[in-house]
């Protein structure tokens, strides 16, 4: 029998630290572990739509806070636990968008709803945050920054 397919959607969002001009990252912090703003896609919506809502679900900001860098887009698949039947896998497939925090944002509270904390972590790669989903975005943005270093 075929695992149920699932699918979610979020953004890594970027933001140059105002005093030394470096690049930082949001992460989310959970109990138990550290994330992006995502969630699951609802029926339809498109995966950047869908990246749109729980961004704002998750933190407060909207599209208008954001420049999302067209060009980039991550896609992830590994099998997690079925939620629906817990001694069954999941087929999970992520996808991220990268998006840079606009200028006059930089100051602005995030507004959890689902999270315990947040961090703007300093970019300095390679990172080791989570090693099935986190580390892979993270190099993939990585190689893709290098090579498109006006990106953000």
């Amino acid at each position: 029998m075929a695992k149920r397919e699932v699918r979610s959607c979020g953004f890594l969002i970027f933001r140059k630290d105002k005093d030394s001009g470096k690049l930082e990252f949001l992460i989310l912090k959970h109990s138990r572990r550290l994330d992006i703003p995502k969630g699951h896609v609802d029926k339809g919506e498109t995966d950047l739509e869908c990246a749109y809502r729980e961004l704002q679900e998750e933190t407060g900001f909207s599209r208008r806070h954001l420049r999302r860098v067209s060009k980039f887009r991550f896609e992830l698949k590994y099998d997690v636990t079925d939620k629906r039947d817990r001694s069954k896998k999941a087929r999970k497939t992520l996808v991220v968008f990268l998006a840079r925090l606009r200028n006059q944002q930089y100051n602005r509270t995030l507004v959890l709803t689902e999270h315990r904390g947040y961090e703007w972590m300093k970019w300095r790669p390679p990172h080791k945050l989570q090693r099935k989903t986190l580390d892979p975005l993270l190099a993939d943005a990585e190689a893709y920054l290098k090579k498109n270093p006006d990106a953000l």
